[in-house]
């Protein structure tokens, strides 16, 4: 693994703990109906966005905002945003990061 890599994930890993790292590696099947109300959600909040959010496995992208959310499987939602080539996890709010 390079480097940098490493480096995110460990990132990843400090503000999510594993199921973060987990659903940075492995994209997974989202529950259709889930991803829809998300998808519904932030339309409405960005009503003069010209560009449609687009819906693959467990992540919803808006590419106008250049933001990603992965759905993880304990639930919760994990925002990610462009870093060079790769996506990068962003800070979570307090009550959503992992205890240790």
């Amino acid at each position: 693994m390079e480097p940098q890599a490493f480096r995110r994930l460990l990132n990843t890993y400090t503000l999510a703990g594993a199921e973060g790292v987990h659903v940075t590696l492995h994209p997974h099947p989202g529950d259709p109906e889930v991803l829809q109300q998300a998808t519904a959600a932030i339309t409405s909040l960005r009503p003069d966005s010209g560009a449609a959010l687009t819906v693959a496995d467990n992540r919803v992208t808006d590419p106008a905002a250049d933001i990603e959310i992965h759905r993880g499987s304990n639930g919760r939602w994990y925002p990610f945003a462009s870093s060079g080539h790769e996506r990068q996890l962003t800070a979570l709010h307090a009550r959503a990061r992992p205890r240790r």
